[in-house]
C-alpha cells in the first residue's frame, strides 16, 4: 500500500519545476534565435549571404587597389610630363615608360602604341613589348584595317573578349609576328589636335580576361598619354626645326670653307651623318663616261671598303636616284628590290634604312648623297629627308666648283708634268729624275707630318726643281767627263734660271722658293744663296735630300749609280752639314719601312749636279 502523502507531495514539487522551465524558455529565445543564425550561418540557407558579403568586401578591396594602381599611374605620367615640359626625355623613352605604366595597369604582357604617319593613312609601331616586338616594328597598320585600325578611324574604344568572333579582327599581323591573342583592348590616343594614335593589349593565354574596369583605366589613362605626346611631338618638331637651321647654318660655312674636293666631300658627309643621326653616309659621284657611281668618299666603320666599289648606271637605290633625279627613302631596303646588295657583301656593313637624294648642280645630276641607318635603331622620316635635300641643294653646286677645281689643278699638274719630262727627256741618264724626287719629298712631307696644301707644293716644287736646266746647254748636261769650272758655274746657274722661268706663273709663287734653293746646304756653303739652316725654305731642305739620294742611286752619263747602302751612307755623314738633320732621319725611316724604291743600274758608258 502506497502512502497517499507522497503524491501530493509529487505533484507540488513538479509546479516549481514547470514555471521554472517556461521561464527558461522565454528568456533563452532571444539567444535561440540568434543561436539559430549562427547555426544557419554554419549550415542552412544563411550561407550565401555570408559568401555574398565577403565578396563584396574583397571587391571593395579590389576597387581600392585598382584606384591605388590608377593614381599611381597618373602619378607617374604627370611625372613625366614635368620631363617633357623641362626637355629631358625623348618620345622614344617617354613611350618606353608610358609602357610600363600600360602592362601594369592591365596586367598583360602584350601591348603596344602605335602612332600615326604623317600621312594620316596609316599607323606605325612605335613602341611595342612582347615577343613579337622587332617585327611589329617593320610593319604598318592601313586606318580602317584590324581592331587597331578601326579605333583609329571611329576613335572609339573597342573591347573584344574573343578576336575569333570580332568581324574587325583580320589576322594578318598576328600571323606574320607569330601571336595568337584571345582578346584585345584598344583605345585612341587622342590629343588636343585630333588623333594621335592607339594603345593596343592582348590578352593572351594564362593572363587574366579583360573587363570594362580595364577599359575605363585605359581610356582615362590614354586621354592623360595623348596630352603628353602631342606635346613631346611639338617640342620634338620644334627641336627639329632648329637642328634643321643649325645643320643648314653649317652646311653655308662648309660648302665656303674650301675648294679642295676631297676635304669638301668629307665636311659634307660628316655633316649630314651628324646632323641625320646617322650611322654612315656616304657620296657618290658620277662617271661622266659611263655614267656608273663611284663611292668618292664615305663615313662609318666599312668607309675604306667601299670605296672601291662601282655601281653600273641605274643600278641599286642611288642609281635609280641618279638616273630619275629624285629623291628616295627606304625605311627597311631588304624590302626593296632596287637595292643594291654588292656594298653590303663587299663591306660587310648591313644596311637597315637609307636615305638617297640627288646632287644636282646647274641642272646636273652630278651625283647622289646617301645617309644610311638611323641611330638607335629607329628609321628615317621625312623630316630628315627634306634636311638632307636641303643639305644637297646648298652642297652640290660647292662639289661640283670644287671638282672642277680638281680638273684645273689636274690639269696644271699634267702640264708640270710634262714640262718636267721635257727637262728630263734632255738626257737619257736623268729620265724619271723629276718624278723620282717628286715621289721621295712627298714621302718625307708626309713621314714629318705636313698638311696637305704645304704636301701638294712640295709635290710641285719636286717637278720642277730642275726646270732651269732648259736653260742650259746640252754639251754641259751630257759632257761625259768631270765639268770645268766655267761649266760647273753655268750648271750651278740651273736653280736660279728655274725660279726666273716660274716667277711669271702666279699659281706658282708659293713653289718657287723651293725650286730656287734645293742646292742649298744647311752649312751655308751651298748656291745659288749661300743660305744656312733654317733660312733655307723648307721646300728646299725636302728636296735637298731627295735630289742628292736619287743622283747617287741612278746611273749617270760619267758613272754607274752607287749601291743604296753607300748614298745612305753618305747622307747620315753630311747630316746637319750638307743636310738638315730632320729631313735625312725621315728619309731613313722611310728606308727602313721599305717605301723608297730605287731602280737597278743599266749604266752604258757630265752633269755633276
Amino acid at each position: 500500500m502506497t502512502p497517499p502523502a507522497r503524491k501530493p507531495a509529487g505533484k507540488a514539487a513538479s509546479k516549481p519545476r514547470a514555471g521554472a522551465a517556461k521561464e527558461r524558455a522565454e528568456a533563452a529565445k532571444p539567444r535561440a534565435k540568434g543561436a539559430g543564425k549562427a547555426a544557419a550561418r554554419q549550415a542552412g540557407p544563411a550561407k550565401p549571404a555570408f559568401a555574398e558579403g565577403l565578396a563584396q568586401a574583397l571587391a571593395q578591396v579590389q576597387a581600392l587597389e585598382q584606384k591605388l594602381l590608377m593614381q599611381t599611374a597618373k602619378l607617374q605620367v604627370m611625372q613625366e610630363v614635368a620631363r617633357v615640359s623641362a626637355g629631358d626625355v625623348s618620345q622614344d623613352e617617354m613611350l618606353e615608360l608610358f609602357m610600363d605604366v600600360v602592362l601594369q595597369v592591365t596586367r598583360s604582357e602584350h601591348a603596344s602604341i602605335l602612332l600615326m604617319e604623317d600621312d594620316g593613312g596609316h599607323l606605325r609601331f612605335q613602341c611595342v613589348r612582347g615577343p613579337a616586338s622587332p617585327l611589329l616594328k617593320t610593319i604598318k597598320v592601313k586606318v580602317g584595317e584590324g581592331i587597331a585600325g578601326w579605333v583609329a578611324k571611329n576613335g572609339q574604344s573597342a573591347l573584344t573578349e574573343d578576336v575569333a568572333r570580332d568581324h574587325r579582327f583580320t589576322g594578318s599581323i598576328a600571323r606574320q609576328v607569330n601571336v595568337e591573342p584571345r582578346g584585345i583592348l584598344c583605345v585612341p590616343l587622342k590629343g588636343r589636335r585630333g588623333l594621335l594614335g592607339v594603345i593596343e593589349v592582348l590578352h593572351t593565354e594564362g593572363r587574366p580576361a579583360f573587363t570594362i574596369d580595364d577599359l575605363w583605366s585605359l581610356e582615362g589613362l590614354a586621354n592623360q598619354i595623348g596630352v603628353v605626346v602631342e606635346n613631346a611631338s611639338l617640342f620634338s618638331n620644334h627641336n627639329e626645326e632648329i637642328r634643321r637651321l643649325e645643320a643648314l647654318t653649317a652646311a653655308s660655312t662648309v660648302v665656303n670653307s674650301t675648294l679642295e674636293l676631297k676635304e669638301l666631300l668629307k665636311l659634307v658627309m660628316d655633316l649630314a651623318a651628324r646632323s641625320l643621326r646617322a650611322e654612315a653616309s656616304s657620296i657618290l659621284l658620277k662617271d661622266k663616261a659611263t655614267g656608273d657611281l663611284l663611292f668618292d668618299i664615305a663615313t662609318g666603320d666599312a668607309a675604306e671598303a667601299i670605296k672601291t666599289i662601282r655601281i653600273p648606271r641605274g643600278a641599286g637605290i642611288a642609281g635609280h636616284v641618279a638616273e630619275t633625279a629624285s629623291s628616295l627613302l627606304v625605311p627597311d631596303c631588304s624590302k626593296d628590290p632596287r637595292f643594291f646588295k654588292g656594298a653590303d657583301e663587299k663591306s660587310r656593313f648591313v644596311t637597315r634604312n637609307i636615305i638617297a637624294v640627288p646632287l644636282i648642280a646647274r641642272g646636273v645630276v652630278i651625283g647622289v648623297v646617301e645617309v644610311l641607318n638611323r641611330m638607335g635603331g629607329g628609321t628615317f622620316n621625312d623630316a630628315d629627308l627634306k634636311l638632307l635635300q636641303a643639305l644637297a641643294h646648298q652642297s652640290a653646286v660647292a662639289i661640283q666648283n670644287a671638282q672642277l677645281f680638281h680638273d684645273l689643278q689636274e690639269s696644271f699638274l699634267s702640264t708640270v708634268q710634262a714640262l718636267a719630262q721635257a727637262v728630263d727627256a734632255k738626257d737619257s741618264y736623268t729620265a724619271g729624275h723629276s718624278s723620282r724626287v717628286t715621289q721621295y719629298s712627298v714621302l718625307i712631307a708626309e713621314e714629318l707630318g705636313l698638311d696637305a696644301e704645304t704636301v701638294r707644293k712640295v709635290r710641285l716644287a719636286g717637278l720642277l726643281h730642275d726646270v732651269g736646266k732648259i736653260g742650259i746647254r746640252d754639251s754641259v748636261l751630257g759632257k761625259p767627263g768631270q765639268l770645268n769650272d766655267e761649266e760647273f758655274a753655268v750648271m750651278k746657274s740651273h736653280p736660279a734660271v728655274g725660279g726666273t722661268i716660274l716667277k711669271p706663273v702666279a699659281q706658282l709663287a708659293d713653289v718657287v722658293p723651293g725650286v730656287v734653293s734645293h742646292h742649298e746646304r744647311f752649312d751655308g756653303r751651298g748656291y745659288p744663296g749661300g743660305l744656312k739652316g733654317e733660312d733655307i725654305p723648307l721646300l728646299g731642305r725636302i728636296i735637298g735630300v731627295a735630289d742628292a739620294f736619287d743622283a747617287m742611286t741612278s746611273d749617270r752619263v760619267y758613272r754607274p749609280r752607287l749601291p743604296d747602302e753607300t748614298a745612305l751612307a753618305e747622307l747620315r755623314k753630311h747630316s746637319g752639314g750638307q743636310f738638315d738633320s730632320r729631313m735625312v732621319k725621315a728619309f731613313l725611316s722611310l728606308y727602313d719601312k721599305g717605301l723608297i724604291i730605287t731602280e737597278p743600274s743599266q749604266f752604258k758608258g757630265g752633269d755633276g749636279a
